[in-house]
């Protein structure tokens, strides 16, 4: 194994500027194939199979350890890759070891092999079974570090169920609905939680730092450093106001949109995804993507004002895919609950619907706003798809 680290160390000391440009070629074919329809202008030249048994697509080899990026139902890594990887999916298996780091959406991630710098993960379920050599930040709902697992750098979490079985290196942020530490972490420790349990085969060298509103289940000596309690009510009633208040800009801000784009946000709800898991990588693309062209345009003179038009765009879009997000979900939960109202009216029942909705998804700890990240991820990517569609048919029209 020391002899593939110092390979890949190699490999990243010697040709960064080679990586970094590869890097940006990938995330400006994929904003381009988000946003413009287009083929992306660079594909990482991987061999691949599919599973006549599992059906899953098994990247098999990577000509000269160049990043990866895919997009699938089932994504196996199963070739030693010197590079990133960048990917969306439904399932994310990584078995052989990765010398860059790695960026994915998915619904469940299961890492079995070493990964030589960074892993940021988002998903339902995210298990790590073997080393990470720098931080991981893991968004999900239930997020393990099995035993035998090693994080070299800090831990950063986020989700319903946090399962610390392995060994964390540096400091340890959690912030879910239940935590249980039964390994080690070398540095301090800021949890934040309803339910936390350290167990007696826990080992804290650092301090302790948490945040419940109840105390923890420390068991005796698994905390070597200072314990510090913060009590946390379940609700606070200045809260309150603001949600009043964000309530309304989402309703107003909801009703122009309706007004101006009535057709439109219906076929988007006729056209609502079967396979929500694409809109949403596609989302994320978008979402993640679109800073680095823009970076890159206002770093440039000759483009810098299209960077200015690019960037009032983005986060124009954004925040319209926030309200949208109470829209569409309202008006399909109207659909789905059989409630009828005149044509113009079912827009605005959907927008009252999904504005009462998201609160409540919002009033959720923890997870909520990680559901609300997700449904607007899923909005944007439908959004995109809808853009690219009428694109196409309208470039269709002009050639015929």
């Amino acid at each position: 194994i020391e002899k593939k680290i110092k390979v890949c160390n190699k490999f990243i000391k010697t040709d960064n500027k080679k990586r970094s440009i590869m890097r940006i070629k990938i995330m400006l074919g994929g904003l381009m194939l988000v946003v413009f329809g287009l083929p992306p202008t660079f594909v990482a030249r991987a061999s691949t199979y599919q599973s006549s048994q599992t059906g899953e697509t098994v990247i098999s080899s990577v000509k000269d350890g160049h990043s990866v990026y895919s997009a699938a139902e089932t994504v196996t890594l199963d070739t030693e890759i010197l590079g990133d990887v960048f990917t969306a999916s439904g399932v994310l298996n990584i078995r052989k070891l990765v010398g860059g780091s790695v960026f994915g959406v998915a619904k469940d991630v299961n890492v079995f092999a070493n990964v030589l710098r960074s892993v940021r993960l988002v998903g339902d379920q995210i298990i790590i079974n073997d080393q990470v050599s720098e931080d991981a930040t893991l968004v999900g709902s239930k997020l393990v570090l099995a035993k035998g697992a090693n994080v070299g750098g800090d831990l950063h979490t986020l989700g319903r169920t946090l399962e610390l079985n392995g060994q964390v290196s540096g400091d340890a942020y959690a912030a879910a609905a239940n935590i249980n530490i039964n390994g080690k972490i070398a540095g301090d420790a800021i949890l934040q939680g309803a339910t936390i349990t350290i167990s007696d085969t826990a080992e804290i060298l650092g301090d302790l730092t948490y945040y419940s509103n109840k105390e923890a289940k420390i068991a005796p000596g698994a905390v070597l450093g200072a314990i510090n309690y913060k009590h946390t009510p379940s609700s606070k009633w200045f809260g309150t106001f603001g949600s009043f208040v964000s309530m309304l800009m989402t309703l107003v801000s909801g009703a122009v949109i309706i007004l101006l784009a009535r057709h439109k946000l219906e076929r988007l709800v006729i056209n609502a995804p079967k396979a929500p898991l694409k809109d949403v990588g596609i989302g994320a693309a978008f979402l993640f993507g679109a800073p680095i062209v823009i970076v890159v345009l206002l770093m440039t003179v000759i483009a810098s004002p299209l960077g200015f038009i690019a960037l009032f765009i983005y986060g124009l879009m954004i925040y319209v895919a926030s309200v949208l997000v109470s829209i569409i979900f309202g008006m399909i939960v109207a659909q789905k609950l059989g409630i009828k109202s005149s044509e113009k009216m079912t827009p605005y029942l959907g927008l009252l619907f999904g504005v009462i909705l998201v609160a409540l998804i919002g009033m959720i700890p923890y997870l909520g706003p990680f559901l609300l990240f997700f449904m607007t991820l899923l909005v944007i990517g439908m959004m995109t798809r809808y853009n690219i569609a009428l694109w196409r048919k309208l470039r269709h029209s002009k050639d015929i």
